[in-house]
């Protein structure tokens, strides 16, 4: 295979060597002109070219193709190109911190007078004065009442009220039938209570239990009272008179209720 490729290098030598002879001989014939002037008066000499060599005499054999050589500089920018379409905008982004409050704005214009209220005024007016007498009315009713009351069954002192109870019950029973209407059994403080206490008991001739709450400021024992003769005699009771002495607290009696006024 080698001895085929170097016959073959002959045969395109030799090839040509024969093709510059030629070349060379046509160079050299005369060319004849018009005028009677050849082209050998011109002392220009054949031009050399990649395919012959007259200058040299040689002969020129075409090599491999060589490697692509480095890659050249940066040519200048171009010019600018046309501005592109706008593109979609994007997502909004999260709310910015409050600025400073502005400046304050310019005073309106005054607005149109609005419609009297005075009928309003006055008709609410009458309203409040006709709920004020149905009040009026109302507790002058049952300041009446409790009067009646009063007069008929119950009494005061101060802002104590006192009413009867008339089912016979022990002293315990008793305080809580009376702590159902808020209030307690009767609990004398002073001669003026001991009094309104002793008229609902006078006027219904009855005893009742009584509470007590410091003997030592007020008391109105009967004579020889109280005496320690009955252990189990633990309460107060007051005779239809006025008058204290001890009693079995087991015993059931009428009772009297003390109501406190606000």
């Amino acid at each position: 295979m080698r001895h085929l490729y170097v016959l073959l290098s002959l045969i395109a030598v030799a090839t040509v060597f024969a093709d510059d002879k030629e070349k060379e001989k046509r160079n050299n014939k005369v060319i004849e002109k018009p005028d009677g002037s050849d082209d050998n008066d011109n002392d220009e000499q054949p031009q050399c070219s990649w395919k012959n060599s007259p200058c040299g005499n040689g002969l020129l054999v075409h090599g491999l193709p060589g490697k692509n050589g480095k890659p050249g500089k940066d040519g200048q920018s171009g010019p600018k190109g046309d501005k592109g379409d706008e593109g979609q905008a994007g997502p909004i982004g999260p709310q910015g911190v409050a600025g400073p409050p502005g400046l304050q704005g310019l005073k309106g214009d005054k607005g149109e007078r609005g419609e009297s209220a005075r009928p309003e005024l006055e008709e609410l007016q009458v309203v409040v004065a006709s709920l004020a007498k149905e009040i009026i009315d109302i507790n002058f009713t049952v300041e009446v009442m409790i009067k009646v009351f009063i007069i008929a069954l119950g009494a005061t002192a101060g802002k104590k009220l006192y009413v009867p109870n008339m089912t016979p019950e022990n002293f315990q029973d008793a305080n809580v039938t009376c702590n159902k209407y808020g209030g307690q059994i009767a609990t004398p403080r002073n001669a003026e209570e001991n009094a309104a206490i002793a008229s609902i008991a006078s006027r219904n001739k009855i005893s009742v239990f009584l509470g007590t709450y410091d003997l030592r400021l007020y008391s109105n024992w009967e004579d020889g009272a109280p005496n320690s003769k009955r252990a189990d005699e633990n309460c107060v009771q007051m005779s239809y008179k006025g008058k204290w002495k001890s009693r079995n607290c087991e015993a059931k009696i009428p009772n009297i209720c003390e109501l406190q006024f606000k």
